[in-house]
């Protein structure tokens, strides 16, 4: 059965959604606060599955260079896409490379990524408990995806899936020092 554009809709702007974000930007915000101002842009949802087909995002994440001019070096701004997976997925508690049993790694969908706006610099994909992620950095391993059609919303769609030695698998492990303060272990 095909999902109909509304309950598609619907899925994309949900709470486990917004935790994944929330939680990449806590994580993004220890490690590269210091050099990048964390944006989360406003969701665009297209209102057609027409629309949707030739429409697309700022990403989930933006991080725009506190100094653009830092030694001289111009530096972009980078989107980072993220991503949960559901209780329903067979990986969905995923731990590590290891327990990753499948043989590669969807990165996104192939049109979703032809039709960003701005180039997107990596993906973090949570699992279902949030308890550890999996990253993508475009960059080093674009190269290395491959075009694959697998049946998704009662259709066929084309993919960019990625060998799984190519994805860093990280635990998730965010203390909180003081009420204020976050630390990333």
């Amino acid at each position: 059965m095909v999902d109909s554009h509304e309950e598609i809709t619907s899925r994309m702007d949900d709470e486990r959604e917004r935790q994944a974000v929330d939680l990449a930007c806590q994580m993004l915000e220890l490690s590269a606060g210091k050099n990048y101002y964390i944006i989360k842009p406003a969701k665009k949802i297209a209102k057609t599955k027409e629309e949707a087909s030739k429409s697309s995002d700022d990403g989930d994440i933006l991080l725009v260079p506190r100094d653009p001019d830092s030694g001289g070096n111009q530096r972009e701004e980078m989107i980072i896409e993220v991503k949960r997976l559901s209780e329903k997925n067979y990986m969905a508690n995923f731990t590590d490379r290891a327990s990753w049993k499948l043989p590669n790694f969807i990165v996104d969908g192939f049109w979703q990524f032809k039709n960003k706006k701005k180039k997107v610099y990596g993906y973090m994909c949570f699992n279902s408990p949030m308890t550890w992620v999996a990253i993508i950095k475009v960059r080093d391993t674009i190269h290395d995806w491959k075009k694959e059609s697998k049946p998704g919303n009662g259709t066929m769609k084309d993919y960019y899936v990625l060998d799984p030695d190519f994805v860093e698998f990280r635990e998730v492990t965010i203390q909180k020092e003081t009420d204020n303060q976050l630390k990333l272990l």
